[in-house]
């Protein structure tokens, strides 16, 4: 029972940590400043230390680029009114959420998304411009099914605010979870949001970064924003990967919890079997005497015994088959899809069992079939 739940947990794992989430994870850190209450700092003056800190990270050995981000991916996110140019409230349909995310030029790329039509933004997509946007691939088909949502256009905030016209689409990507149903997401520029006042003020650093070398990029990212920081700003970095960490944790510990559990069990059940088999076959030495003296051949004494080890494991399997079956369905809410009777766990879990049980039945074999029939019979 132990063993199957922690093949059913590692599996989900497994299958959790499979899942496209829509960027490279491994490849990209986040850094920023945040600050303290009652500093009596302002946000905008985070405008000017981002330049300048984008521009000393971006000479670091193994980044690769930096972008800016008003609501970090994975961290937090924006719904926002959005209507079609007529006037009718843009509603999602079914129950697709809609997301907007305020970004620099170079993001996508950046986080490993492709634009599958059209563009990207660019440094001319700024205050003062024709206001644009980017919407992700399930926007598209989902407000614009069979057509090119290139050049659409909708508006934002109000029914009567000017169009913004759509220049490009995206891939998909998760927004707050990496467990989460596809989301009508879409895309303005950082510089042409100002309706709050915060224009260009990014939220976070985004860089992407060679491989293997997130970790250490983040250290030092931080250490820089730490020595170019002033009072009452707390500066921090951090990779994708460790900010997704609390996603997994769940089943990481399921998994090690019912691993170690099991491979305990394991053990004891190897150690149960061998001194089982070990004392039966020490009582029927007289028997595997007499079988020998009659001509049975070594093999065919192995096979008895490892009959009877084979035959105890199997009794073990069947009743704790039927036990993980009933208990799986306690299970079923902890996994993540993957069924609490999975035949390729129940069935690999059996066959460890019955490859344990004769593994520890090999000594009281090999005894067995090395008995002296002469010796066995004076003992007699």
């Amino acid at each position: 029972v132990l063993l199957a739940g922690a093949g059913l947990f590692v599996r989900s794992l497994r299958q959790v940590e499979a899942i496209d989430i829509g960027y490279d994870t491994d490849r990209v850190v986040f850094a920023g400043v945040d600050f303290a209450r009652d500093s009596g700092r302002k946000p905008e003056e985070a405008g000017p230390l981002f330049a300048e800190a984008a521009a000393r990270v971006q000479k670091l050995p193994g980044v690769e680029r930096v972008a800016f981000t008003g609501n970090r991916p994975m961290w937090g996110f924006s719904f926002e009114t959005t209507f079609l140019p007529d006037g009718d409230t843009l509603r999602a349909p079914g129950d697709l959420t809609n997301i907007v995310s305020f970004i620099s030029p170079g993001f996508f790329s950046s986080m490993g998304m492709r634009v599958l039509e059209g563009r990207d933004f660019t440094p001319e997509d700024r205050a003062g411009s024709e206001q644009v946007l980017v919407v992700n691939s399930s926007f598209a088909k989902a407000i614009w099914p069979g057509e090119s949502a290139v050049g659409k256009c909708i508006r934002v905030h109000a029914p009567t605010d000017p169009c913004r016209r759509v220049v490009g689409v995206v891939s998909n990507s998760h927004y707050s979870s990496v467990i989460e149903r596809p989301s009508m997401q879409w895309y303005v520029p950082l510089a042409q949001e100002s309706d709050d006042g915060r224009a260009g003020y990014p939220g976070a650093m985004e860089i992407r970064v060679a491989p293997g070398r997130a970790a250490d990029i983040a250290a030092q990212v931080k250490q820089l924003l730490t020595q170019m920081s002033g009072s009452g700003m707390r500066p921090w970095a951090q990779t994708l990967a460790e900010q997704l960490a609390g996603n997994f944790r769940s089943w990481r510990l399921g998994a090690a919890l019912f691993t170690a559990a099991g491979l305990l069990a394991l053990l004891v059940a190897a150690v149960g079997i061998y001194g089982t088999i070990a004392y039966t076959f020490s009582q029927r030495t007289r028997e595997i005497g007499v079988r020998i003296a009659l001509g049975a051949q070594g093999s065919s004494i192995m096979a008895l015994v490892l009959k009877s080890s084979v035959a105890i494991a199997g009794v073990g399997v069947v009743i704790g088959t039927g036990i993980a079956l009933w208990a799986g369905r306690f299970a079923k809410p902890l996994l993540y899809d993957t069924a609490p009777n999975n035949p390729f766990v129940l069935g690999g879990v059996a066959l460890v069992l019955l490859a344990v049980a004769v593994i520890a039945s090999l000594v009281p074999a090999i005894r067995a079939k090395s008995v002296d029939p002469l010796e066995a019979l004076r003992a007699e």
